[in-house]
């Protein structure tokens, strides 16, 4: 058999094609980094990072209803999920158990605007300790309070992730096309 060896016409089409996929690759996840993410952190998680830095019951109360509004806002049901997978889906995750956390969270802000913290040391305590729990549920070691709706406005906006990653593929393909 001859030695067959590709022409620098076919060598250029699959470096054009590789310059051409990396260009929508990068457009493609810069898109979802510029676009979608910006929209839930100002729809949602721009006013659960205010609550988490407020002190006053009042104002956390104001944070969480805005954020939850959000929620609402972005067509989030009670019936969506974080996890995509059905074994992976638990009570947990399920979008009704966040609008239930955020509700009882709003009510604990409500029962703290009552308290008269200049009254006595106890009051003052109470103040602070049922505000350590609000800024608990907002923020923790495990991390936000909004994390249910995070992942659902993610899996929602997936087709982001998806298109890039094949574009991607399809642009070390090409890439490797160039040395054959």
């Amino acid at each position: 058999m001859k030695n067959m060896k590709r022409d620098n016409k076919g060598n250029g089409v699959a470096v054009g094609a590789f310059v051409v996929l990396l260009i929508m690759t990068i457009g493609v996840f810069s898109a979802y980094a510029v676009n979608v993410m910006p929209t839930y952190n100002k729809t949602v998680h721009g006013f659960m990072d205010a609550a988490r830095w407020s002190d006053n019951a009042t104002e956390v109360k104001g944070y969480l209803i805005q954020a939850k509004a959000g929620m609402i806002a972005l067509a989030f049901s009670s019936d969506s999920n974080s996890k995509m997978l059905w074994f992976e889906q638990t009570i947990s995750t399920s979008m009704e158990t966040q609008l239930k956390q955020m509700d009882a969270q709003i009510a604990q802000c409500v029962k703290l605007e009552a308290i008269n913290t200049t009254s006595s040391d106890y009051a003052l305590a109470s103040y602070t300790q049922g505000m350590k729990a609000v800024h608990d549920y907002i923020y923790d070691a495990n991390g936000w309070g909004d994390d249910v709706a995070e992942g659902i406005y993610s899996n929602n906006n997936c087709w982001y992730i998806i298109l890039g990653s094949i574009l991607a593929l399809l642009a070390v393909i090409a890439f490797f096309l160039m040395f054959d």
